[in-house]
């Protein structure tokens, strides 16, 4: 067994910056052995990743009592406080990269890459991809590299969700086409759509089609009769395209299911016209009902990680009211809002900054704060929302460090990056993206960069840590409880809503984005429906599933796997 040796530590972050933007290889080496290697437990990194790359063999990896095997081009996530034992195929070596991660971003990112497509991801199969991978155990990656290379895995993963959902709804025609070409193997049904065997398998079931290995066998037997009699193929073809190890398997398996041997059959059913077979009630009236819901337009949801999540504008109408940030934001959020033309007065606990052309002013969302425009005239500026929880732990670090408002150039990277992505980043805000995340990333290492150069004049504005509200989002029941969180009647709440709010009563928004938030997980996440239920503030799982109903038009179960895309 030969190792070589890791590269050297990556350089330390400047005290500076944010942590949680720069993440880090632990160590890293090529491993090459002829029989076995084990990897004991590390109780020093518990909680860290240990990922393991196989690249041009099948390997073998017993975790305890648990066997997986490893394709070629495959990661498979582990933990590094856990003893492993990797098995080569008999008379031949193999080679493996073992990466291994304790901080915070690389361990949530990956983490939550295992919860949501499991153990084994696919290293997507082009030059590049591949290239990248190898490039981690010959450079030091730098923190966007390594970030970069996160998101390529978690990108092919999440195209395998697309194909997934394309099968679940083009349903027994779809899976028809692809287990033809994949020889009715489920393993290799699986592989294609980015999967895993028995994921396939539940999510088919809870779409309402039939059992799906049953149903392959159906679907195998039914293109081998077709072929039967209309062609002219010998059985060894016809097994070898039905996915059958050879003649005699094919005529075994034949003769048990319609008590003939193919020969026979072929000979008695010569030139009739085998039909497709036919779908249960079940999986019809399944279909129809998936086919009635429509397509929801969502508030704002919470993507949850490991996205960045930003969604953003660039506006001029100027405010007819003082806008109070206390009662206008349902999530928590981290709003960055950079003035192009015209003037405006940010005002916090009886300290004020009037800002015009090139001031950034950050600010937590809700806050005890509020913005106004004194003169009426319009305000044009570009603003970002920052809602998930790492890009505001960045800014919440970066600003106890350099403050909360900016004299920033016009020409500098943050606000081009922010003009070329706010509508890409509020057009697609009701939809995870891979691609969105990686550019939200990029725009946080742009902001770092600035605030750590010497081309900005910070301004004078107090910690706005310390005015931030409660939001309700998830958190409080009921509009009576949102106005005492935070000092307000109830009347005079609903009346600031009503002007500030569009689109119903402030409790039907609240209700509205709670749902949305609820299908915005079932459609891209896996948890339980009584615990989304739970987190959306209902009193038990039936109460949630017809409130949902009355929104939706279906049940959360099948949204969720009709949406499963």
């Amino acid at each position: 067994m030969s190792v070589v040796p890791p590269p050297p530590k990556n350089p330390p972050t400047p005290q500076l910056s944010s942590p949680i933007l720069h993440p880090k290889l632990g160590s890293c080496r090529w491993l090459t052995f002829e029989k076995q290697y084990t990897w004991h437990p590390l109780p020093r990194q518990e909680g860290g990743v240990r990922l393991l790359v196989v690249f041009d063999q099948s390997v073998q990896i017993e975790e305890g009592n648990v066997t997986h095997m490893l394709e070629p081009n495959t990661v498979f996530h582990c933990r590094a406080d856990l003893q492993l034992q990797a098995k080569a195929p008999e008379s031949s070596s193999v080679r493996l990269l073992e990466l291994d991660f304790d901080d915070e971003l690389s361990c949530t990112y990956l983490g939550e890459l295992q919860r949501q497509y499991g153990r084994i991801l696919r290293i997507p199969p082009t030059h590049e991809a591949r290239n990248a991978t190898q490039a981690l155990a010959h450079n030091i990656p730098t923190s966007r590299e390594l970030f970069y290379w996160f998101s390529i895995l978690h990108d092919f993963a999440d195209q395998g969700r697309l194909n997934l959902g394309k099968l679940l709804a083009g349903g027994p025609a779809t899976l028809s086409t692809i287990a033809e070409r994949n020889q009715f193997s489920l393993k290799s049904i699986a592989y294609e759509l980015g999967c895993h065997q028995s994921h396939l398998r539940k999510c088919w079931k809870n779409s309402g089609y039939p059992s799906l290995v049953p149903f392959l066998r159906v679907q195998r037997l039914t293109l081998a009769k077709r072929l039967l009699c209309g062609t002219e193929m010998t059985l060894q073809a016809i097994a070898r395209l039905c996915g059958y190890s050879g003649a005699s398997a094919f005529c075994t398996a034949f003769r048990a299911a319609e008590g003939t041997t193919p020969g026979q059959w072929r000979t008695t059913h010569q030139g009739e016209l085998i039909s497709p077979p036919s779908l249960s009630s079940k999986t019809r009236r399944a279909e129809v009902l998936m086919d009635k819901v429509d397509q929801d337009e969502r508030p704002i949801c919470l993507w949850g990680l490991p996205y960045f999540q930003f969604d953003g504008g660039q506006v001029d109408f100027p405010y007819e009211t003082p806008f109070n940030l206390a009662i206008n934001t349902i999530t928590s959020a981290i709003s960055w809002i950079y003035t192009v033309e015209g003037h405006a007065r940010f005002e916090v606990d009886g300290h004020h900054l009037d800002v015009g052309p090139g001031t950034v002013v950050i600010h937590p969302k809700p806050m005890f704060g509020r913005w106004s425009t004194p003169q009426g005239k319009p305000w044009k500026r570009i603003w970002i929302h920052m809602r998930d929880p790492w890009s505001r732990k960045a800014m919440n670090h970066l600003t106890s460090r350099y403050g909360w408002a900016f004299q920033v150039p016009k020409q500098s990277v943050s606000v081009k990056m922010a003009r070329r992505w706010v509508g890409r980043w509020n057009a697609g805000r009701g939809s995870p993206s891979v691609e969105r995340s990686r550019a939200a990333y990029d725009w946080l290492l742009s902001w770092e960069s600035l605030l750590h150069s010497d081309t900005i004049r910070p301004l004078d504005l107090p910690d706005l840590q310390r005015f931030q509200a409660s939001n309700f989002y998830r958190k409080i029941g009921t509009i009576s409880d949102y106005a005492k969180s935070i000092g307000y009647s109830r009347a005079y709440l609903t009346r600031c809503l009503r002007r500030q709010w569009q689109g119903g009563t402030p409790s039907q928004i609240v209700r509205r984005h709670r749902l949305a938030q609820a299908a915005s997980e079932l459609a891209n996440g896996n948890e339980a429906i009584s615990k989304i239920a739970s987190s959306a503030l209902y009193a038990n799982t039936s109460a949630f599933i017809a409130a949902f109903k009355r929104e939706y038009h279906c049940t959360p179960l099948v949204y969720r796997y009709r949406r499963i895309a």
